[in-house]
């Protein structure tokens, strides 16, 4: 009962975070769009991320998600070439569809952020982050 209670905190607290921020964005009629955009794609992945680590994974997973990460951005670094070939987001579908969709979201969000590594980071890796992720779950 205490995992789903502190999934519902976590779930809660992160909706909290983007509403306060959309409406503080919106009382002082600022135009940040970027910056509460941003906002919000992180506060979506932090929940997803602490909603993983709330259900305290032992290191058996921790390794397998660890390994399923390195080869989803390892494929995507070889095959960047390919225009039409993406074997990243097929080895996030098949991780989610296996191991569910908390551990798909991670492997996704957590493989574009490494394989950024390669291709640069830039304002738009939580996005990337955030959609595959998205991907993932």
């Amino acid at each position: 009962m205490s995992a789903v209670k502190n999934k519902i905190i976590v779930i809660l607290l992160c909706a909290a975070v983007i509403t306060g921020q959309l409406w503080y964005n919106h009382a002082r009629v600022s135009r940040i769009f970027y910056f509460v955009s941003m906002v919000v794609a992180l506060g979506a992945i932090t929940m997803f991320y602490l909603s993983f680590e709330g259900r305290k994974p032992r290191e058996r997973e921790i390794v397998l998600v660890c390994v399923l990460c390195a080869v989803t951005a390892a494929s995507r670094v070889i095959f960047f070439m390919l225009p039409q070939f993406k074997p990243m987001a097929a080895v996030i579908i098949i991780c989610a569809a296996c191991y569910g969709r908390e551990t798909g979201f991670l492997v996704g969000s957590m493989s574009a952020f490494l394989s950024n590594f390669f291709f640069t980071q830039g304002p738009f890796t939580p996005f990337a982050m955030l959609g595959f992720g998205l991907v993932g779950y």
